[in-house]
Parts: C-alpha cells; structure tokens; sequence
C-alpha cells in the first residue's frame, strides 16, 4: 500500500479501541535497531517495531557511550528529524541522554569505566550542538557539579532526570530546587532508606513518591516493575506523575539469548534483559501496547487510566500537549488502534498508516 493509498483509507475498527497515540519517552531501540548505533536501517527496524507496538511518538535514548560514537548517533538522529515528516514511522520527537554522568555503586547495565561527575567543558559543546534536539538528560544529583549542571540544562529546557542515583531526600531536593523534576525508571537502579551512621536518609525512590512535583518514569513488564510495585506507586503518586515507559532494548522482537549492546554481554528472554550473570535486569523488551496489558490484566487498573499514562501524562511532560496525547480537533493525527485484548489492530502517525495488523480491515 503506498502512502497515498494509506493516507486515503478507512479503517474498519468495529470491537476495537481508538486511542490517542502511544508516546514512549524512554527507549533503546527495538526489532535489531538501535538508537546508540543510529544508522539509518538502525533508527527504521527500531521504528517499525514500536509501531507495531501502537507508538506514535518516542524520543530516542542514547546510553553511556565514547563521545564519539555518542556525537554520531546524535547527529545521525538530528538528520532523521530533519527529513521525518514523510516518513510513515513513529515520530521521533528528540533525545533521551542517559549517562555519562552517574553514581559508579548503580551503574547498571552502564560500563563503569566511561562514568564520571559533570564536565562544564564536556557538556557545554554537548548543549551547543545538540541542544535543539535533547529533551532529557539523565543523570545522578549527588555528583559533585551536578547541581550546576542542572541549572544549565533548566537554560536550555531540557528535563533534568535523576537516575543512576545514591541520592539521599536532601540531595534529590536540592536537585529539583535547581530544575529537576523527572525520576528515570523508578525502582531501578536508585538509592532507598538507608542509614548514614545511625542517621536515617530517605532515598530516591521514597523522595519520587513522597513529592508530588516530580513525575516518575515506570516500566510496567512485572519485571522491573512488579505487580505489588505498580499498585504502592498508584496509591503514592498522582495518576498525572506517573508516565509509563518502556525501555525497550534493540534485540526486542529478534532474539533470544546471549546479545552484545554497546560492548556489553547480555542475556534476553522473551520477558526481560539481563545482564551476564542474570542477577540483574539490563532493559525491558516490551512495547508499549503490552505495558497497557500489564497494567490492567495483571495490576487491575482501568484502561482509561493506563491510556492517561501513557498519553497525556508523556506529552503534558514534554511540553506538546494538546498537539499530542490526546484526539481533538487541531491535535496530531496520531492514533493507536487496539483490540478488546490490547493487541495492536493500527497505528497513524500524523495521519500516515505506519502499522496494520488486519489489512482485511482496510477499505477505499
């Protein structure tokens, strides 16, 4: 089907749910492509795969990297912005920098050898070049010149998120007096109540969801995130500072086993990423459509509410809303066709048919 053909088409959703487009904010990659490596077939496979998943808009995660490989794909990703617009993929509305600035005791799947506290040097060439085009930058607030860092980001209006992080209450809060205001996959590589001596310090995870300012990013696979977890962040948070993400790795969809990403050995399952010695997770490898199934099969919540999640609550946070997260006359035609099961029956992006899973249900 061309795009003009596709463009011209009805789409019969009888017993189907129509939806605002899936907005994914946190993303490696999918389907073999990654976004670290941004080639063109890279960014395309990563792209078709979450349209297949119901996303219509992401921002592409970059992980620790050399700086040159970091300085490529993200010129790489700012020439796929510039000629995306014809394009019948997902949108790719900015950058999501993860590292290299974070906390070495909860690095994660990050190479411990590449991690350091914030370099003005560093980071200035980073913010003149790419600027435009990075929408969140993650790092650990408890670094030495982190809070200076997250001034300079709140200049250029790009989200400061705490992640990779031993922050105590006081450091977290110190960070959001200076802009911060995004948690990175909560309960995943943070810091919880601890003691220093006998003092006791909340930690990121307690701070998330004991103020409501800040939003927290939650990857809802039962995995990073289980059932028990979801359901005392929904009792803790408001439902409009909660944003479902992914964190979906590149091998997602082609396989199973052992994979290299960024140099690093992993194992994947048909449910999660893990790191070599399978003691922890490395990344999801989900889609945004089955996020929306964990969240209502296996935690219990209304659709609606999941659908809030991962809509309006994304778009409100990355400034775009109403143009996206929701239907309305004047917004993006981006739209999530789901069956009563929520598998994904079609996906536009800005009016282009980008996925469909029933082409019987297409007519002229």
């Amino acid at each position: 089907m061309s795009d003009k053909e596709a463009n011209d088409a009805l789409l019969n959703a009888e017993q189907c749910y129509v939806v605002p487009g899936l907005i994914d904010i946190h993303v490696n990659g999918g389907g073999g492509g990654s976004f670290d490596l941004a080639t063109e077939e890279d960014i395309s496979k990563a792209l078709a795969f979450h349209a297949c998943g119901g996303t219509t808009a992401l921002l592409a995660t970059l992980n620790t990297a050399p700086h040159d490989q970091r300085v490529y794909a993200l010129n790489a990703i700012k020439r796929w912005m510039l000629n995306q617009t014809e394009r019948a993929f997902p949108q790719v509305l900015g950058i999501y920098l993860e590292g290299p600035y974070y906390n070495t005791e909860q690095r994660g799947a990050h190479p411990l050898e590449l991690l350091h506290p914030p370099k003005r040097d560093e980071y200035t060439s980073l913010l003149n070049q790419f600027g435009d085009i990075i929408r969140v930058f993650s790092l650990a607030p408890e670094l030495p010149g982190a809070l200076e860092f997250v001034s300079e980001l709140k200049r250029y209006n790009i989200i400061a998120a705490c992640g990779h992080s031993n922050a105590n209450y006081h450091q977290l809060i110190a960070a959001m007096d200076a802009g911060l205001n995004l948690i990175t996959h909560l309960y995943c590589a943070h810091s919880s109540f601890h003691r220093i001596n006998a003092e006791k310090q909340l930690g990121v995870a307690e701070t998330a969801l004991l103020r409501d300012e800040l939003t927290v990013e939650v990857i809802p696979d039962g995995k990073h995130t289980t059932v028990e977890m979801m359901q005392f962040i929904l009792k803790c948070k408001p439902l409009n500072r909660i944003c479902i993400i992914t964190d979906c790795m590149p091998a997602a969809g082609v396989c199973i086993g052992e994979y290299e990403f960024l140099g690093q050995r992993m194992f994947i399952t048909e449910e999660v990423a893990y790191r070599p010695d399978r003691k922890m997770y490395a990344g999801s490898v989900i889609t945004m459509n089955k996020a929306l199934q964990f969240l209502t099969n296996s935690v219990g919540i209304p659709l609606e509410h999941a659908i809030e999640m991962a809509t309006w609550v994304p778009a409100r946070l990355l400034g775009i809303a109403p143009h996206k997260g929701c239907i309305r006359v004047g917004s993006d035609a981006d739209v999530t066709v789901l069956s009563e099961d929520l598998d994904v029956i079609a996906t536009f992006c800005r009016g282009k048919l980008a996925y469909i899973r029933e082409p019987e249900r297409v007519a002229k």
